[in-house]
This record gives C-alpha cells, structure tokens and sequence, in this order.
C-alpha cells in the first residue's frame, strides 16, 4: 500500500510539473540558411509575421496580421493542438514540442525566452529595477543584444495604416524589400526620431523595384520610426499614439537594437499624406527590422 501511496505522490507531482512548463512565450527563431528556397522562405516569413507563442491560463496567445488570437488547447503524444476560435480557422494545427524550450510549428523553430509578464510596470517593479546592480544591468543588457526579435510591420506601423484603410495602398506595408544596413547616427530633430542607415547591401527583390534609379549600396538613408514615444518611461501606453502590436518588452529593446554601429536587414515604406510607396521622395519609415551579425 505504501508503494502504491509514493507511485501515485511521484505521478502527479510530475503531471503537475509538465502541465507548467510548457507555460511561457516562446519567439521565432530565423533560419538563416534558406539556400534559396523560395517554398522554405515564404513559410519562414509567416513565422516571422507571427513573431511569437504565448502559453498562460491554460491558453494560446499570438497573432494572425497584427490580430490578436486567444485560442484553448490540448497535448497529445507531444504535439499543441490549437482549437479554432471565431477569427482562426487553424483548427487542429499542431505545434510540436521539441523540448522544455523549444516548439516547432510548421518547421519554424520557437525558443522559450522567458515567462509572461504584463506590458505595464507597477511603482514597486520600478523601485526593484532601479535597485539592481550594475553588474546585474551589463549581464542582462548582453543577453537582451544577442536575442533580438524580429519586428515585422505589424510591431513598426499603425493598424489603422495596414488595416482600416488609414492609407490608399494598405497592402504596402506588409511587402518587405531587403536591405542590409549599419547605423549610421540616431537623430533628433524637433522630436521626430530617424536612423542614418549607411546601406551596404540590397536584395534582388529591391533592385527590380528600383531598376531605373542608381544602386543604394555604401550610400546613406535616413529612416524614421513609427513608434516613437509609444510607451512611458513606467510602461504605460500613450493613450495619444496609435495601435501597435509591441509590448513593452518588445518596445525596450527595440531601443536597444536601433544603436550606432549595430548591423540590421531591414524593410521600409514611403509615408506620405494618403499614399505609401518605395521611392526616396518622401519620409521612410521601417517595416521590418532584424540584427544580424
């Protein structure tokens, strides 16, 4: 009797302990060897459009085109799978558990980064922050530098911009042009804050687009972002700005990411009153930002 009492002890503590750790957000990973593959690259850019998995309360949160998805699920034989709600019609899609701290979902990868964490900062979050050492400080800095996310247009642009019509050409925002760049120098002129990109390469994509215009390479662009100001200095959102889909933590360290001398791929559009494009008339604005190395 006492070994069937410890078995049953030692099986639902470990039930208990699998059912937590899958809980968390896990955040797109790129695969930077493509080799090319147009069917592997377009599958790589939906995960990116994704950018992350979050897993609390016993549900799913992440986001189909900047909307928000909260979906229920259940684990079976190691695989997630995602229950369809009224917008998502991914009923039955599978995200396969690798490990504690990593998923696979349609052959992208998904590392765990850390646990959930609301986007606000209460006064004692910040007293606690304040209290570190720098030590401490440095130590997290040089982890935040090596895991970057990507920000795709959903994250740089207002959804009234790509969704509800806020420009003639919505669609815009969501093409993605490469460039390879260094920054340059941040600037700050009147309280709008651009980046001087010094370009050092461009995809084929963008030079078919910019085929009567001269080569971009060792030239320098100045890009602006959109963003700017959307959160306080205590992690709250300005009720001003506009809607984007960049939590606090996100907000942060693209503040970080955005330094001189950081090497970035990058995408932008042309803002303009009533109208996007690609051109250099106008003011630039990024849609896409990634660190390379």
């Amino acid at each position: 009797m006492r070994k069937v009492f410890i078995l049953f002890t030692l099986v639902l503590l470990f039930s208990c302990k699998s059912g937590n750790s899958l809980d968390g957000i896990y955040e797109y990973v790129p695969n930077k060897d493509d080799n090319g593959n147009i069917f592997r690259m377009g599958r790589e850019l939906g995960c990116s459009m994704i950018g992350r998995f979050e897993f609390r309360n016993s549900k799913c949160y992440f986001s189909i085109m900047g909307v928000e998805q909260r979906v229920d699920y259940e684990i079976d034989n190691g695989v997630i799978y995602l229950k369809s709600n009224e917008l998502n019609n991914n009923s039955g899609a599978g995200i396969r558990i690798i490990d504690e701290s990593t998923l696979n979902f349609g052959g992208c990868t998904f590392m765990k980064v850390g646990n959930n964490e609301d986007e606000t900062i209460t006064n004692e979050d910040s007293k606690s922050i304040e209290n570190h050492s720098k030590n401490s400080e440095n130590s997290q800095n040089r982890n935040q530098i090596s895991n970057f996310p990507i920000y795709t247009y959903n994250k740089l642009v207002d959804k009234d911009y790509y969704e509800d019509g806020g420009s003639m050409f919505p669609e815009q925002f969501k093409e993605y042009y490469f460039l390879y760049g260094i920054v340059k120098k941040v600037l700050n002129e009147d309280g709008i804050i651009g980046y001087k990109i010094q370009i050092t390469q461009t995809s084929k994509e963008f030079d078919d687009l910019h085929n009567d215009t001269n080569s971009l390479v060792n030239q320098d662009i100045v890009i602006n972002l959109f963003p700017e100001d959307l959160y306080t200095k205590n992690g709250k959102k300005r009720n001003t700005v506009g809607k984007y889909d960049l939590s606090f933590k996100e907000y942060k360290n693209l503040k970080k990411l955005l330094v001189e001398g950081r090497k970035i791929k990058l995408s932008y559009v042309e803002g303009g009153a009533g109208s996007t494009g690609t051109s250099l008339a106008g003011f630039l604005f990024f849609n896409y930002i990634e660190k390379i190395d």
